[in-house]
């Protein structure tokens, strides 16, 4: 379930459900990070969750929300930084991949720390075929679970249209993302 961070109670550790408004059990689990104002306290992503909304730029400089994204299903991957080895060998996996992938109705997106224009250099150097998300701030990486601190941890996260999160591989090899990936999208049912 959402967790709704009460500010009064951060020093008592209580979290609550979103829609119950009754104390959550996750709350034991959960790493609290104090938000301004009492916003939704997001840190990672589960299976079951509903996608969380952001707008972030892309390679080619045009915003792109997750409301946008979840009008069909997708992978959204992270790598920590474009145009290295590992995360080449990632993307390219994504790129060699993409039908399989469409097959299933799933769109693919990549998402990083890098600005737009190292990622369009990266895109157009390797010819990825779907959108590269710039998270320069981490912002959404550290809601999703994928980064701390200015470490972006190598994952990805199959979301089903409408939202919600089918599965979520954080800290995979870059070789292992791709086939976990395709698997799981293979076996999924039909949406």
């Amino acid at each position: 379930p959402a967790l709704w961070l009460d500010p009064h109670a951060v020093h008592h550790k209580m979290l609550t459900c979103r829609t119950t408004s009754r104390p959550c059990a996750a709350a034991s689990r959960a790493r609290l990070a104090v938000p301004s104002r009492g916003r939704l306290l997001r840190t990672n992503v589960s299976v079951g969750d509903v996608f969380p909304d952001f707008t972030l730029p892309s390679d080619s400089g045009a915003s792109i929300s997750s409301q946008d994204m979840i009008k069909d299903s997708f992978v959204l991957f992270s790598y920590p930084k474009a145009n290295t080895s590992g995360c080449t060998t990632q993307a390219s996996g994504f790129r060699d991949n993409i039908k399989e992938f469409a097959s299933k109705g799933f769109k693919i997106y990549g998402i990083s720390a890098d600005s737009p224009a190292a990622q369009a250099a990266w895109k157009a150097q390797y010819q990825f075929g779907y959108p590269l998300l710039c998270d320069e701030n981490l912002k959404v990486l550290g809601q999703l679970g994928l980064a701390e601190g200015t470490s972006i941890k190598r994952s990805h996260i199959l979301v089903s249209k409408g939202g919600k999160v089918l599965d979520a591989q954080i800290g995979v090899s870059s070789k292992d993302s791709v086939p976990k990936a395709l698997e799981v999208v293979l076996n999924a049912k039909p949406l």
